[in-house]
Order: structure tokens, then sequence, then C-alpha cells
């Protein structure tokens, strides 16, 4: 028997659009997200803290994602050594 990691939530999405794209689509706080994502989305939004220092990298698969990870822990890193020893 599977179970789901993600809770159930009572809070249903207030508009449902379908056939757009053979995907059902609700919208959510002003974005349109997939019907499927939207238990994942209330859960991540009642159990998440961020804090001040955290950095949140989104990429779609295969564009770029291993080398938007190294330019960003350069760009945040940079203070911490010194390249003026030419």
């Amino acid at each position: 028997m599977a179970t789901s990691c993600v809770p159930e939530h009572s809070q249903t999405p207030s508009i449902v659009e379908k056939g757009w794209k053979s995907i059902e689509l609700s919208q959510y706080q002003g974005f349109w997200l997939p019907l499927k994502h939207f238990s994942g989305t209330m859960a991540c939004r009642e159990h998440f803290e961020s804090s001040k220092d955290d950095v949140i990298l989104i990429t779609t698969p295969k564009s770029g994602t291993t080398w938007l990870k190294a330019l960003t822990f350069t760009v945040l890193n940079r203070t911490r050594h010194d390249f003026n020893n030419t």
C-alpha cells in the first residue's frame, strides 16, 4: 500500500481550469499551477521556515543547473578569498 509523504489539506483550489494542454490547473495566490502540485504547495507553505541567509535555486532539468549552482557559490563566497595576490 503506497502512502503519500504530502499530507492532505482541507483547503481546495478556488479556480480549476480543465483542458489546457490536458492538465487541470488551479490558480493559487495569483499563480497557475497543476492541480497535482496543490497538496505539495500547501504543505510547503505550512511547514517551510526560511532563514535570512537561505538561497533557493530553481531550474528546469538540463538548463544549466550545475553551472548556476557553481556561479551562485562563487558570488556568495567571493569575499572570503583574496584575489589580489598577483
